[in-house]
């Protein structure tokens, strides 16, 4: 028995080959992926939910004039607001474009929630939130690229995808100090995704989605990429707590240590004895396997915590709490 006899599967699509070619290596389009549209919220739902003070929700605009260029120096036109909005969220109108952006939508609504099921052949850990779009024609988010997988799932309306270079931490970015939008967006492919087509993008490949009706609604399914440095600092913290003052360095002395005439030099010896008791100390299977299922666990937002235990093949496993 496997995931796909529990979970709801995405239509027309081929998990092994998309696994093997397409995960996190390139740009892959499913058409009509997802036919079952019970899991979409209603935009007055998602404007509700802007209008709250705990949930994440921003607004981005931008002239119409650049809407539809894929020039990115008109930086200076893009505007990012944060929530929580007024209720006249959606009266917005004139000379600009603009998207509402509501995170982690699948915390909040159970329908939403649902969308995760169809990606569970992806590892549950990883699996971080849903966040919904809804944008007047022309709107969208400006030229970007992520640093995490992400399957764009199409609701209602169309919406434009132009596909660009490959970025990484190098890529000049437009000097706008609210979006890190690209200062230059070379198009490689483009699609017109309909209701229940899905766009998935791996990490670092360039972006920019257009609304071609209004409303035009996208669910974002998104997934954690944490950087190894953050890794790093959350794991050597946990290790930190677990020792007492009485964990110190200790290094057996040879006759040679002890006649050295260059008092000032760390000998190899010492050396090897400082990597050792380091390496025992944080290259620990046990200690790695405690904190991963603790740090796994752990989400941006409290209602979503879900523990997971590390088995003795250093697999993670889910448990509702």
């Amino acid at each position: 028995m496997n995931k796909s006899d529990f979970f709801p599967q995405i239509q027309n699509f081929d998990v092994d080959n998309f696994l093997q070619k397409y995960w996190q290596k390139e740009p892959y389009v499913i058409k009509n992926g997802l036919v079952n549209d019970s899991h979409y919220i209603s935009a007055e739902e998602l404007a509700g939910l802007a209008l709250e003070d705990e949930v994440e929700s921003r607004l981005i605009t931008h002239s119409i004039a650049e809407s539809m260029t894929t020039d990115a120096a008109n930086h200076e036109n893009w505007t990012l607001i944060h929530g929580p909005f007024n209720e006249t969220i959606f009266e917005k109108s004139g000379n600009i474009d603009w998207t509402l952006l509501v995170q982690a939508v699948d915390h909040y609504d159970e329908n939403v929630a649902g969308l995760l099921d169809y990606f569970r052949f992806i590892p549950g850990w990883q699996l971080d939130d849903v966040m919904v779009s809804y944008a007047c024609k022309g709107g969208g988010v400006g030229p970007h690229f992520d640093r995490y997988d992400v399957f764009l799932v199409q609701g209602e309306g169309k919406r434009k995808w132009e596909i660009g270079q490959h970025c990484d931490s190098r890529t000049v970015l437009a000097d706008n100090q609210d979006l890190s939008l690209l200062a230059d967006f070379q198009v490689k492919k483009s699609f017109i995704l309909e209701t229940g087509d899905i766009l998935y993008i791996p990490p670092y490949f360039a972006h920019w989605g257009t609304a071609l009706d209004s409303p035009c609604m996208t669910y974002s399914v998104g997934f954690r990429a944490p950087s190894i440095s953050e890794m790093i600092d959350d794991f050597t913290s946990f290790i930190q707590q677990s020792l007492s003052e009485d964990n110190r360095f200790r290094e057996k002395l040879s006759l040679s240590a002890l006649t050295n005439t260059t008092s000032g030099l760390i000998s190899g010896d010492t050396l090897n004895a400082v990597q050792q008791q380091l390496e025992e100390t944080l290259i620990n299977k046990d200690s790695i396997r405690q904190w991963f299922g603790q740090w796994a666990s752990q989400s941006k937002y409290q209602s979503a915590d879900q523990e997971y235990l590390c088995s003795d093949e250093g697999q993670v496993s889910p448990i509702d709490l």
